[in-house]
C-alpha cells in the first residue's frame, strides 16, 4: 500500500485541502509536474469522497478521446468519480468531445465527479487560447496545485525510508 507522506509544510496544507475537497462534487483539476503523483492524488480523493464505494473510472488523455470510448466511461463512473489524466495533451477534437460529455453528463441523476489531472502549463495554454478556455474553467472549479519534490525537502527521508523498506526485499 501507497502511503501520502506529508512532513512538510506545504504537502500538509495541500492534504487538508483535499479532504474538504473529497466532500464537494465539483470538477477538480490537479496542476503538478510529471511525477509529483497527480494521478494518485486523484484516486485518494475519490477515496476520501462519500462516492468512494462507488466506481472509479480513469480515462488517459495520452491517446485520442472517441466519442464511444467516452461515453461508456462516464456511463461506468455514474455515481462515481470520471478521473481524466493528462488533460494537457487533449487536442482540440478531443477537447470538444469531452465539452459534449460534461454537458450530456450534467442531465443524468447520477452523474460522475470529475477530477483531471494535468501539467501546471495548462493554465497558460488556456489563457492563449491553446486550449479550450471554457473547458478548463468547467475542469478547474476547485483547483490543487502538487508541489515538486524541490519544494517538499522535509519530505524526502520519510520518502527515501519508504522506498528502501519497499524495495529491500
Amino acid at each position: 500500500m501507497i502511503e501520502i507522506v506529508a512532513r512538510s509544510d506545504t504537502m500538509g496544507r495541500l492534504l487538508r485541502h483535499m479532504r474538504a475537497t473529497a466532500q464537494s462534487d465539483k470538477p477538480t483539476l490537479l496542476l503538478g509536474a510529471s511525477g509529483s503523483g497527480r494521478s494518485f492524488l486523484g484516486r485518494e480523493i475519490h477515496q476520501m469522497s462519500p462516492r468512494k464505494d462507488k466506481p472509479l473510472v480513469e480515462i488517459s488523455c495520452m491517446e485520442p478521446l472517441l466519442w464511444e470510448r467516452l461515453i461508456a466511461s462516464a456511463e461506468r463512473a455514474r455515481g462515481g468519480t470520471l478521473l481524466v489524466t493528462d488533460l494537457d495533451r487533449l487536442d482540440e477534437h478531443g477537447q470538444r468531445e469531452l465539452r459534449c460529455l460534461l454537458a450530456k453528463c450534467s442531465a443524468w441523476d447520477r452523474p460522475p465527479r470529475l477530477i483531471s489531472t494535468a501539467l501546471p502549463e495548462l493554465e497558460v495554454l488556456a489563457k492563449r487560447r491553446l486550449f479550450m478556455r471554457s473547458l478548463y474553467d468547467q475542469v478547474a472549479v476547485l483547483r490543487h496545485r502538487i508541489p515538486s519534490l524541490r519544494e517538499r525537502f522535509d519530505d524526502l527521508p520519510e520518502l527515501c525510508r519508504l522506498l528502501l523498506a519497499e524495495h529491500s526485499h
